[in-house]
């Protein structure tokens, strides 16, 4: 950053009275309270033309997608008559009520998955990142003995809702088993 901002800066302002008392026409030194503004609008820039030039500064991550896939799981094992929404916060914590589901064992078990799939050049690189959260899913809940009534399939389906491609659901649940 610095080699561009200090050589545009002394070609824009030629310091013909160094005594002056305008910060502008002083050289720039670091730190400066005009160098940091320089530096800031510089990083505005440089992000604002990105934008415009159609780059994606954001990647997706499995862990994007765990805590929606794992509240539409939860819900198929959770079909019983409490409602704990209703409680108050003591009862919660009296209880041991989670509020979040990626704060259950599953959910961090999951998160744990998923972040080692990151890791992973085969699983990061060429599998859609929804396939891959699912995959992590599936094998934390078969390792934890919870397996999922009916067809694989139709279970992929519905908890992707039919974003998942079933192909690549069996070779992200391939890829992560233990070598």
């Amino acid at each position: 950053m610095r080699e561009i901002i200090f050589p545009a800066h002394r070609l824009l302002h030629q310091y013909d009275d160094a005594s002056s008392t305008d910060p502008i026409n002083r050289p720039l030194t670091i730190p400066s309270q005009t160098y940091d503004t320089l530096r800031a609008t510089l990083v505005q820039a440089e992000l604002m033309l990105l934008r415009v030039l159609g780059f994606e500064l954001r990647l997706p991550l499995p862990l994007d997608y765990l805590p929606r896939y794992l509240e539409r799981v939860m819900g198929d094992f959770a079909e019983v008559g409490e409602d704990y929404d209703s409680w108050g916060k003591e009862e919660k914590e009296e209880y041991g009520v989670v509020k979040e589901t990626m704060d259950t064992g599953l959910g961090r078990a999951c998160r744990a998955m998923a972040v080692n799939s990151c890791k992973n050049y085969q699983l990061a690189n060429l599998f859609p990142v929804r396939a891959v959260a699912l995959g992590c899913m599936y094998t934390v809940m078969k390792a934890k003995g919870l397996d999922p009534l009916g067809d694989k399939k139709r279970w992929v389906e519905d908890i992707s809702g039919r974003k998942v491609d079933a192909e690549d659901f069996e070779e992200v649940v391939e890829a992560l088993k233990p070598a």
